[in-house]
């Protein structure tokens, strides 16, 4: 078993969508593409845009997405 399919498993079962880090995130399904992944990458869940660290009220989403990965987001 690989670490990247102890992560995957971890993620699943823990009801998470992929892991991000600062301006970077990856999802369940294309986990670590980039085959280095960082030990700051934390459990995420997906997000609206305007939840992104990299969300800019006047430009959308800096990356062109639809959703992002972060951290759970609360209510208050």
């Amino acid at each position: 078993m690989t670490v990247k399919e102890i992560c995957e498993d971890f993620l699943r079962e823990n009801g998470f969508d992929g892991l991000f880090k600062d301006d970077c995130g990856c999802r369940l399904g294309d986990l670590m593409p980039c085959c280095e992944p960082s030990p700051a990458c934390e459990p995420g869940y997906l997000q609206d845009c305007t939840q992104c660290l990299s969300f800019d009220m006047n430009e959308g989403c800096i990356d062109a997405c639809e959703s992002c990965l972060g951290p759970e987001v609360s209510d208050e």
